[in-house]
C-alpha cells in the first residue's frame, strides 16, 4: 500500500461501553432479526417433527401381532417396551419449556440428540421385532428419525455459523451487565479504601498525641514520686514478710508438742473454752493467733499448762521439745510483741504512703486511660491496615476483570462490524 493508502484507512469506531448492546442492536437489527427468525423456524420445525414422531410411536403402540403360541406374546411385549421407552424420551423433550435464546436452543439440540441416540439404540431382538413384525410402522419411525437427525444437524450448523451472532449479542449484554456490576463494586471498594486511609491517618494522629502525653506523664515529677512511693511500699512489705516469716518459724518448732497436748485434751485434760479455741487457732494459723494481746496471753497459759502436764508425766516430750516450748514462752513475753509492734508500725507507714499515692491517683488514672486508649487504637489501626490490604488486592482483581470484560465486549462488537472498535467509558 502506497503512502496515499494510509489516508484511506478507516478510523476505528468509538462506542460507549454502556451503550454497546443498544448500539449493536440498532446498527445490526436486520442481521439479528434474520438470524433470530431462522433460529425460531428451525426450532419450531424440530418440535413439530418430534410431535409427529410421537404420533408414529403412539400408532405403533396400538398395533398388535397376531400369531400362534407364546411367540406372539413375546413379540408384542418387546414392541411395548420399545414404545414405552420412545414415548418417555419424546415426552421429556416436548415437556421442557425452551425459550428461543441461543443457549436455550443449544441445550435443546443436546437433549434432542441424546434422546435420538437412546431411541435408536435397539437391541438385536428389538430390531428384529420392529423390522419383521411391524415393518410399516418401523419404516415410518426410521424415516422420521432420519429427518429429525438431518434437521438437528442443520440447526447445529446454524448455531455454529450465522447463529453465533445471537450468542454474541447475548454475550455482549451479559458482559456489559457484569462490567457495570464490577465497576460499581470497584467504586464502593475504592470509596471504602479512601475511608480507611482517612480513618487510619486520624487514629495514628491520636495515638501520636496520646504517646506524647504519656511520655510527659512518665517523665514528670509526680509520676517519679509515684514510682518512689511504690518502691518504698514494696520494700516495707518485704520487711513485714520477713518479720512474719521469722515469727512463723519460731512457732513451727512447737507445733508437734502442741498437737500432742491437743490429743491429751481431747482424751482427758480439760481447758477453758477460750484457751481451747486459741489452741485450735494456733494450730490452724500460728501467726494470726498471736496478733492480739489477748490471744498471746491465752497462748502463754496454754504453753505453761503444756509444760506442767509434761513435768507431771501426763504428756511425754523430748528434752529438745521442752526446750523449744520454754524458748517460745520467753519470746511471747518480749521478742514477739516487739516484732509485732514493728510490723504494726510498718503497716501504718504503708497506709501513709498509700494515702500519699491516692493524692496522685488522677495521674495514675490518666496513665492507665492513655495506655488502654493507645493499645485499643493501635489494634484498630492494625485491623484497618489488614482490611486495606485485602481491599487493594480486591481492587486489582476487579480491575483485571474490568479489562477482561472490556476486551470481550470489544471482540463481540467487532464480530458484527468486522472493524476496529474503541470503547469509551462515559460513566467511569
Amino acid at each position: 500500500m502506497g503512502i496515499f493508502g494510509l489516508f484511506k484507512k478507516e478510523k476505528p469506531i468509538q462506542i460507549d461501553i454502556y451503550d454497546a448492546e443498544e448500539w449493536v442492536r440498532k446498527n445490526f437489527s436486520g442481521k439479528i432479526e434474520e438470524s433470530r427468525k431462522r433460529l425460531e423456524e428451525l426450532y419450531k420445525n424440530l418440535v413439530k417433527e418430534f410431535s409427529e414422531l410421537k404420533n408414529l410411536i403412539d400408532a405403533l403402540s396400538t398395533a398388535s401381532f397376531e400369531g400362534e403360541g407364546k411367540s406372539s406374546a413375546v413379540v408384542n411385549m418387546t414392541k411395548d417396551m420399545i414404545v414405552k421407552r420412545g414415548t418417555a424420551l419424546i415426552n421429556n423433550i416436548l415437556s421442557i419449556k425452551f425459550d428461543t435464546s441461543y443457549d436455550s436452543i443449544r441445550e435443546f439440540v443436546f437433549t434432542a440428540e441424546e434422546a435420538l441416540r437412546d431411541i435408536g439404540s435397539l437391541t438385536p431382538k428389538q430390531a428384529v421385532v420392529l423390522t419383521k413384525y411391524f415393518s410399516s410402522h418401523g419404516s415410518e419411525i426410521s424415516k422420521k428419525v432420519k429427518t429429525i437427525h438431518s434437521e438437528l444437524k442443520e440447526l447445529r450448523e446454524f448455531l455454529e455459523g450465522k447463529g453465533k451472532l445471537l450468542k454474541t449479542i447475548d454475550d455482549i449484554k451479559d458482559n456489559v451487565n457484569r462490567y457495570i456490576e464490577i465497576t460499581e463494586q470497584l467504586g464502593k471498594t475504592e470509596e471504602r479504601r479512601n475511608e480507611i486511609i482517612r480513618e487510619t491517618k486520624q487514629i495514628k494522629s491520636v495515638v501520636e498525641r496520646e504517646k506524647k502525653e504519656l511520655e510527659s506523664i512518665l517523665s514528670g515529677e509526680d509520676y517519679k514520686r509515684i514510682e518512689k512511693i511504690q518502691k518504698e511500699t514494696d520494700e516495707i512489705k518485704n520487711k513485714i514478710q520477713e518479720k512474719e516469716t521469722k515469727i512463723k518459724e519460731t512457732f513451727s518448732s512447737i507445733i508437734r508438742p502442741v498437737k500432742k497436748f491437743e490429743y491429751l485434751i481431747n482424751k482427758e485434760y480439760l481447758l477453758p473454752k477460750d484457751e481451747e479455741n486459741t489452741l485450735l487457732h494456733f494450730l490452724e494459723n500460728p501467726f494470726e493467733s498471736v496478733v492480739s494481746e489477748k490471744e498471746r496471753n491465752l497462748l502463754k497459759n496454754i504453753l505453761k499448762k503444756l509444760k506442767d502436764v509434761s513435768e507431771q508425766g501426763m504428756l511425754e516430750l523430748k528434752m529438745s521439745e521442752k526446750s523449744k516450748v520454754s524458748s517460745v514462752l520467753k519470746s511471747l513475753e518480749k521478742d514477739i510483741p516487739a516484732v509485732l509492734n514493728e510490723i504494726d508500725a510498718l503497716r501504718k507507714e504503708i497506709e501513709r504512703k498509700e494515702k500519699e499515692r491516692e493524692g496522685l491517683s488522677d495521674i495514675l488514672q490518666r496513665k492507665t486511660d492513655l495506655e488502654e486508649s493507645i493499645e485499643r487504637n493501635e489494634t484498630q489501626v492494625k485491623n484497618l491496615e489488614e482490611e486495606l490490604k485485602h481491599l487493594e488486592e480486591e481492587e486489582e482483581t476487579l480491575k483485571e476483570e474490568i479489562e477482561s470484560k472490556t476486551e470481550e465486549i470489544k471482540k463481540g462488537i467487532e464480530a458484527f462490524t468486522e472493524k476496529k472498535i474503541i470503547l469509551t467509558r462515559s460513566k467511569d
